[in-house]
């Protein structure tokens, strides 16, 4: 039975995979890949996260707060920059449900839209994230309002600035 709680949804994705395999040929595309999404599950473990699933090109992660999510994702796309690889990300933090190895619910559902948003190397957030995060040292650029495709009325977006 699933349980609902807050947590905080991070989708982040190799940016450009389809071109990668175009561009490298199916094996070392493959590689690569394979490589980032090793390195994601790193990374998120040190942010103190917990990977819920692979997506092929990227992971569906959950942490106990935005500060660390914000921290993984910037560290994820750092370490892969070393590599001439991007990320995008999109994080929010809400209600989800998880039932054991799995996680559902609207909270999922906006953090995909807010990925679905940002652009190679770049971090997006919801709304929610730079209210949780004041008196942090991360700063926040605002990217305007957005209908998110299956989630109700209008939200204010932000991108990771660094």
């Amino acid at each position: 039975m699933a349980e609902q709680t807050a947590g905080c949804v991070l989708f982040a994705d190799v940016s450009g995979s389809t071109k990668l395999y175009e561009t490298v040929g199916d094996a070392a595309a493959h590689a690569a890949i394979d490589l980032c999404v090793k390195l994601f599950a790193n990374i998120t473990e040190q942010h103190g996260g917990r990977v819920i699933r692979s997506t092929g090109d990227g992971v569906l992660a959950i942490f106990d707060g935005p500060g660390r999510a914000v921290q993984c994702a910037l560290s994820l796309r750092d370490v892969l920059r070393t590599l001439a690889i991007d990320i995008r990300a999109g994080i929010h933090t809400g209600e989800i449900e998880v039932g054991g190895d799995e996680i559902s619910g609207i909270g999922v559902h906006v953090a995909a839209r807010v990925v679905s948003r940002a652009e190679n190397g770049q971090i997006w957030v919801s709304s929610v994230v730079p209210l949780l995060m004041t008196g942090s040292n991360v700063e926040f650029e605002p990217r305007g309002e957005w209908v998110l495709k299956g989630v109700p009325g209008e939200w204010s977006l932000f991108a990771v600035r660094s």
